[in-house]
């Protein structure tokens, strides 16, 4: 990089960096905020979990036979922490109480004929009654543990009758007669399909960092450009020794550049929230693994093409940026223009992310792949195939439209209307 431009660049940066809404909003806050609330949100989990695992019960045996016996009993060797036991009481006594409600979760009554019932073959049932004491998780989980207490010991039925039935075969086979070994062939290597759905997850967080960075440098290059209008300091740039061009490169340099560092910022908070979430869970190890799984299968040349697509998107996005702004008397009006770029950037995005190259003709892939802004979505859409053909069209006709957007605002900038240009557009006061 010449001498004059990198001076310019390292001089946009810091005037940048000088702004404290920049600092504070682009670089700072992003990863404040995900940290607090991957914490917060952790604490959540961890507390709900501790709490459903809790599950108080009321029970009321209004049948006394065998197997209600049975189905008590097996509750018992549970070792809940409350269970009260009751026999042929009406069900709305305990519904109507508040002070049953507030030392219990749930009631399980158990009619008249449950056991009568299964004996016979004929399908039982039990009320489920459960006593939400608060708007949130906990209160539904609780209910979920009892149902799924109440089907275990459905499943212990089926074994029960299956072993009676069949004493010399083996009951996990009868219940479960195929067993399928599932995998997934990525780039000629075999993958559980739990750690292929991680692969596809990981990499859904690889493509809404580009979204989030052309976001970011959008709304900064709209702003430097509605301040220097504001401040009335455009004419002392644009006499500056400097080729109009290597001002507009510069600019675009140092919006990228802050762009970065604020989607570095971003990214570390956003791991560091998803690893929060996952880590209450007992994941954060697998989380890691996967993601250098992930990098590990892209490989260098995807990696490479990755971050060209994404820099050339960033300039791209940046120059426009600048353009659109330029039309602004203030930071507002630019910031308020600056959605002239990033709606459409953000309709491409969205609609690649969704579609599935392999499900069109050759031509409209080819189309798609030429689209502006598309070459990081379409570099990870296509790192597992064998064709590199896409990938390849897409960043060179995003370079090209980088080319041209550099070509317009040279001509725009060279032009003394930049320093009166006003949108086209306004709403009339009354």
């Amino acid at each position: 990089m010449p001498s004059n431009i990198s001076i310019f660049v390292k001089k946009e940066i810091k005037d940048l960096l000088r702004d404290p809404k920049i600092l504070f909003s682009v670089i700072i806050l992003p990863a404040l905020i995900y940290i607090i609330l991957g914490q917060a949100v952790s604490f959540a989990i961890t507390k709900v979990a501790e709490e459903s695992g809790n599950v108080s019960l009321i029970v009321i045996d209004n049948d006394s036979g065998e197997w209600s016996k049975y189905f008590i009993s097996y509750l018992e060797s549970i070792g809940l922490p409350k269970l009260k036991i009751l026999s042929n009481m009406n069900p709305q006594d305990i519904i109507s109480s508040m002070e049953w409600q507030n030392d219990y979760d749930c009631l399980i009554v158990i009619p008249a004929g449950f056991s009568h019932n299964i004996t016979s073959g004929v399908q039982a049932k039990v009320e489920v009654v459960a006593f939400v004491k608060s708007l949130g998780l906990t209160s539904l989980t609780k209910l979920e543990i009892t149902n799924r207490l109440i089907s275990n010991f459905a499943n212990n039925i089926v074994v029960a009758y299956l072993k009676s039935a069949y004493p010399d075969r083996d009951i996990a086979s009868i219940l479960n007669p195929i067993v399928q070994e599932r995998e997934v062939i990525v780039k000629n290597q075999k993958y559980s399909e739990a750690f292929a759905y991680n692969l596809v997850n990981q990499s859904f967080l690889l493509v809404l960092g580009p979204i989030l960075v052309l976001s970011i440098v959008t709304s900064i290059a709209a702003t430097s450009m509605g301040v220097e209008k504001e401040e009335k300091t455009l004419e002392v740039l644009l006499s500056l020794p400097l080729k109009r061009s290597d001002v507009i490169l510069g600019k675009a340099i140092a919006t990228a550049v802050i762009s970065i560092l604020g989607a570095i910022s971003l990214s570390i908070g956003l791991f560091s929230y998803i690893g929060s979430i996952i880590s209450a869970a007992e994941g954060e190890a697998q989380l890691a693994g996967t993601f250098r799984m992930l990098i590990d299968l892209l490989g260098k040349a995807s990696l490479i093409k990755l971050s060209v697509g994404l820099i050339l998107c960033l300039l791209l996005g940046s120059i426009l940026g600048l353009i659109v702004a330029s039309f602004a008397s203030n930071v507002r009006e630019a910031q308020a223009l600056a959605n002239i770029v990033w709606m459409p950037v953000l309709i491409v995005f969205v609609m690649l992310l969704f579609l599935e190259l392999d499900a069109f003709s050759e031509a409209t892939r080819v189309l798609l792949s030429v689209l502006p802004f598309s070459a990081p979505i379409i570099v990870l859409k296509t790192a597992v195939s064998s064709s590199t053909f896409l990938s390849n069209i897409s960043i060179v006709a995003n370079l090209i439209y980088f080319v041209i957007a550099i070509w317009l605002s040279i001509k725009w900038f060279d032009s003394e209307r930049i320093l009166t240009a006003r949108p086209a557009l306004k709403l009339k006061r009354k």
